[in-house]
């Protein structure tokens, strides 16, 4: 797993060690609203982070999960996750979440910007997306911030047995990036 540097981050492989760090995170009200899946007990977490681990060999998003904890480059303490995998297997798919403690501060954008250029330069796709509750403002503010645009409304399932629910599909194209840089 590639290391990503930012001025204030480094995003990293997940360690077995950050199992307390990712269930204390995946705990809190913002991630259990949005991301109710990711609420992981730390057996759960300790899984979660071995099946990450074994998708670094293969490193290809379209096949596995890439995912990278973002950590804080002066203390290494662990702030959150970015990750790409496939929606419906066929699109580069970004997520990402952060500790309440550090949201509103650029942390989420300047991590997820670093694994969008990664990603666009290791894998050259052309176009990667993201999918996001209407709701959810913050993570919006992030798509938006990184270039992504709206393009449509998708209904998706929340869990097991769960009705479709409304999310924003948004889209990036690797020229939109390369533009800026």
């Amino acid at each position: 797993m590639q290391k990503l540097r930012t001025k204030r981050l480094l995003l990293r492989g997940w360690e077995p060690a950050d199992a307390p760090a990712l269930r204390r995170i995946s705990a809190q009200e913002h991630i259990a609203r949005w991301l109710p899946d990711w609420q992981k007990s730390i057996g759960e977490a300790d899984s979660w982070i071995a099946k990450v681990q074994g998708y670094y060999a293969a490193d290809d998003p379209m096949t596995g999960f890439l995912s990278w904890a973002v950590t804080l480059a002066e203390s290494g303490a662990v702030i959150g996750e970015v990750g790409v995998g496939h929606f419906e297997h066929r699109e580069a798919s970004l997520g990402y979440l952060a500790d309440a403690a550090y949201c509103r501060q650029g942390y989420t954008t300047e991590a997820a910007a670093a694994v969008v250029a990664h990603i666009f330069a290791t894998y050259g796709y052309g176009h990667m997306i993201t999918t996001i509750r209407p709701d959810n403002t913050g993570s919006i503010r992030v798509a938006e911030r990184l270039g992504f645009r709206l393009l449509k409304t998708i209904a998706l399932p929340e869990g097991d047995n769960e009705p479709p629910v409304p999310y924003g599909y948004y889209r990036l194209d690797n020229t939109d990036v390369t533009k800026e840089a």
